[in-house]
C-alpha cells in the first residue's frame, strides 16, 4: 500500500505543470517575460535608463530577437518625451532616478 503510494506520487510530481517564476516576481514593478531588458546607449543627451525602439525591440523594452528565461522587464515612464525604465535590477526593484529639466529652469524670488 505504501508503495503505491509512492508510485502515485512520483507520477503527479512528473505530470505536474513546471511553473518558471521570476525574481521575487518581478517586485510587482515589471512584467515577467523570456527576453532580457535592453537598454539605449548612454550618451550626454540620452540617459541610459531610455527604452530602445525600432528593429526587434518591442514597445516594453525587450528585444525580441534575444531569449533569456525568466526575466523581468520593468516599466517604464515618459519623460521629456522619451520613454525610460521607472525600475530596474534583475527584480525590478530599484527606482530610477529621474533625468532632465527640473520643475523650474531658473531660480526665482520664489523659489530660491
Amino acid at each position: 500500500m505504501k508503495l503505491q503510494a509512492l508510485v502515485a506520487l512520483a507520477a503527479a510530481a512528473l505530470f505536474a505543470p513546471a511553473a518558471a517564476e521570476c525574481p521575487n516576481q518581478c517586485s510587482g514593478h515589471g512584467r515577467c517575460t523570456v527576453h532580457p531588458m535592453s537598454f539605449s546607449t548612454a550618451s550626454n543627451t540620452v540617459p541610459s535608463i531610455t527604452v530602445p525602439s525600432g528593429g526587434t525591440y518591442s514597445v516594453y523594452g525587450y528585444d525580441t530577437a534575444t531569449y533569456k528565461k525568466d526575466s523581468c522587464t520593468c516599466f517604464t515612464r515618459n519623460e521629456d518625451g522619451a520613454t525610460v525604465y521607472a525600475y530596474k535590477g534583475a527584480d525590478c526593484s530599484q527606482r530610477t532616478c529621474p533625468h532632465g529639466k527640473s520643475w523650474a529652469t531658473a531660480p526665482n524670488a520664489n523659489n530660491v
